[in-house]
């Protein structure tokens, strides 16, 4: 046979040849499509995932707060900036409760989370959901460590930080420096 220049020649395949073909078509597609659902339920169940993780970073934690003061110590670090502070933040408060630290259930309490120093807040239930500046984690709570004084030492049970001043004027001396003014800022 001659061949003509821009002519297709037709080259006959075996059945055999074109089943073989056709099978390892078709298995290729299968391979191609089970990856694609693979693939789309890996990344279904990654977005589910993320979608679940986000929602729950999101909601509230659930926390109790209990405060542990000196109800007779009137010049004591003020913790309600402390309690505005956890009202504020991403909070559910289950409960709250004040106890004076001379209760049996707020000993208990300093005893449990090894407090020191009194007035002081223990949150407790999801605490690792918060991030509250001048609190530690202890025995599963989060306990306020960061009291300025005045503030009652547990472990002597003594007022600290409470000073005391005398002021001395000299009478009669117009260019003398009033110290009762530097006496109400030191307070």
């Amino acid at each position: 046979e001659k061949h003509i220049p821009g002519h297709v020649e037709k080259k006959h395949i075996s059945s055999i040849t074109y089943y073989k073909a056709t099978t390892i078509i078709v298995l290729l597609l299968l391979a191609v499509i089970a990856y694609n659902v693979y693939s789309s339920y890996s990344i279904n169940s990654y977005l589910k995932e993320q979608v679940e993780n986000e929602k729950e970073a999101s909601r509230p934690a659930a926390i109790e707060v209990m405060s542990i003061v000196d109800k007779n110590c009137a010049n004591c670090f003020d913790i309600n900036k402390q309690l505005l502070g956890i009202k504020q933040a991403n909070t559910n408060i289950t409960k709250e409760t004040t106890l004076d630290y001379v209760e049996k259930d707020a000993k208990d309490i300093i005893q449990k989370y090894e407090i020191s120093k009194i007035p002081t807040i223990v949150v407790i239930g999801e605490v690792d959901k918060l991030a509250l500046e001048g609190f530690t984690k202890r025995n599963e709570a989060l306990v306020l460590d960061a009291v300025e004084p005045v503030y009652r030492d547990v472990e002597s049970n003594e007022l600290k930080g409470l000073v005391s001043a005398t002021v001395i004027n000299a009478p009669g001396c117009k260019n003398c420096f009033n110290v009762s003014a530097a006496i109400d800022q030191i307070q």
